[in-house]
């Protein structure tokens, strides 16, 4: 009987390393996703707050108007940004589980399922790079955020660098 070639003790390491970040990393963007979803919750109300208060003491007039109008762009403002954030996090989601499916492979040491893992590595951190570029720069964006995506995208090629080491084993 031909002998069953054994895995690298680092490409094991990596493997459990995705095992373990794959479902963290997927529940702890849907809490962000609450938290931020929360916060343009409270933003809303305190918003319509401010324009009840405006109709009352103003009564109607421009001033009234204009806050209405600027109300009601605001409102449609946050359904967009809230609808285009879920449909984000479910995409990142279905990335991270080609991740999951590339490092189950490459745990049985399928060349394939390193092409996976790239792509589902490769494509968010391109994607969130891309989408920092096109921010124009009188947009503000708290450092947290930058800071968060260069941990990202380093991290994603990070390992990606990691099992790349490791193709020689996979076939």
């Amino acid at each position: 009987a031909a002998e069953k070639p054994k895995r690298p003790v680092f490409l094991t390491i990596l493997c459990i390393c995705t095992y373990i970040g794959v479902p963290v990393t997927i529940i702890m963007s849907f809490l962000a996703l609450g938290g931020i979803q929360s916060l343009i919750t409270d933003y809303m109300q305190a918003l319509n707050g401010a324009k009840q208060i405006g109709d009352m003491f103003l009564g109607g007039g421009d001033v009234s108007n204009t806050m209405n109008e600027v109300t009601d762009a605001t409102n449609s403002l946050a359904e967009t940004a809230t609808m285009w954030m879920n449909i984000s996090v479910i995409v990142f989601a279905v990335f991270l589980l080609l991740c999951l499916i590339g490092a189950i492979m490459m745990w049985k040491l399928k060349r394939k399922g390193f092409y996976i893992y790239a792509v589902g590595e490769l494509i968010p951190a391109i994607t969130a790079f891309g989408f920092y570029m096109k921010i124009p720069s009188y947009v503000p964006i708290p450092g947290e955020m930058i800071n968060l995506m260069y941990v990202f995208i380093g991290t994603s090629v990070l390992f990606l660098v990691l099992y790349s080491l490791n193709l020689k084993h996979l076939k």
